[in-house]
């Protein structure tokens, strides 16, 4: 992961940003008088949220589906037709603190049926209970067969502004994002075939929730650019490298592109990026500059003191100074000389 403050990194997103206005909620005054505010959280609108396509906002019966993907364990083994209504889906917030997805219980519970999970519900003393995903009371956990197909969970978002040409915006989630393997036998413990290899279900429900929180997960899979100036959130499919750039987004790389500011243009950006260059090429041989000159310094003191040693013995010129960088100076002997090891003299 990567923190970014006061631009992007174009390299770790895929085409351009899709911007979402921040939710604005009604509030009401002291007088009673009602007005729109933006919201203190990152959150947006969202137009639906979907089960592989199909919408979760609208009355379906469950015959409309695939019978690979939907088998009802009632004693008759026949169908039933499912009449609850699905809750609107009215916003998603952006919250990197929560690990799993998290939605309303009603939501949660029919996205846990249509994947067939079975879905548990844990008790004050460690076990554990099969209930059922539909119930007005939620569950805690839900498990599916790991083998099995898993259908989507689709976010459409709502009056969305995109730089993009394609108006279909979509953040969906895959099998590989919401399933994570699990130990046997806390499933076989709760009355579920030890047969069968089970995932954890990474969607959590919440009786409280009206809408969606789209945690770790989410981030994971989709590049975010908070943008408190214009109350906006930017998205876009996260990757560990891209090197296309999207022109559109080029008045987010200076450091205000994020804060209310975003009239530069690209040769402008260009240009300051230039002399930013510059300055960290002066600055380098400045640095060189100085070291050199601290080298010589070095060199010289190393020489007087040698010669304080070597008081009239031998000539300094018959000594072979080899400065190897390894913080220590070598003292040879000339050939007029018995020959011995060197000594080895530490330079401070």
């Amino acid at each position: 992961s990567e923190l970014v403050l006061g631009g992007v990194n174009q390299n770790h997103y895929e085409g351009c940003l899709n911007w979402h206005d921040v939710q604005s909620h009604v509030k009401t005054d002291e007088k009673g008088k009602a007005s729109a505010a933006p919201s203190e959280l990152w959150e947006f609108a969202l137009a639906d949220v979907q089960v592989g396509g199909e919408s979760m906002m609208v009355v379906r019966d469950v015959t409309d589906f695939d019978d690979d993907f939907y088998t009802l364990d009632d004693d008759d083994h026949t169908r039933r037709t499912l009449k609850k209504e699905r809750p609107p889906a009215s916003y998603a917030l952006l919250d990197s603190s929560s690990s799993f997805l998290i939605g309303p219980t009603a939501g949660v519970g029919w996205y846990a049926f249509y994947n067939d999970a079975a879905c548990l519900r844990y008790n004050n003393f460690g076990g554990s209970s099969i209930v059922d995903c539909l119930d007005d009371e939620g569950f805690d956990s839900a498990m599916m067969d790991c083998d099995r197909p898993l259908l989507s969970l689709d976010f459409v978002p709502y009056g969305s502004t995109t730089n993009s040409d394609d108006s279909d915006i979509v953040y969906s989630f895959e099998k590989d994002d919401l399933l994570i393997l699990v130990d046997t036998d806390t499933v076989v413990s709760s009355g579920i075939s030890e047969d069968i290899q089970f995932c954890l279900l990474r969607v959590m429900s919440s009786p409280s929730a009206t809408g969606w929180v789209l945690g770790a997960d989410f981030f994971n899979k989709y590049y975010a650019a908070f943008d408190y100036g214009n109350r906006r959130i930017g998205l876009a499919p996260a990757v560990e490298l891209d090197d296309d750039i999207c022109t559109d987004d080029l008045v987010l790389l200076g450091n205000s592109g994020l804060n209310g500011v975003s009239t530069k243009s690209a040769s402008n950006n260009t240009q300051s990026s230039s002399s930013s260059h510059a300055g960290l090429w002066i600055s380098f041989a400045l640095i060189v500059t100085i070291l050199n000159f601290g080298l010589l310094y070095r060199r010289k003191w190393k020489k007087k003191n040698l010669e304080n040693i070597f008081d009239g013995g031998l000539e300094l010129s018959d000594l072979d100074l080899d400065d190897d960088d390894d913080g220590y100076g070598e003292l040879a002997l000339a050939e007029d000389v018995e020959t011995m090891e060197p000594a080895r003299m530490e330079i401070i």
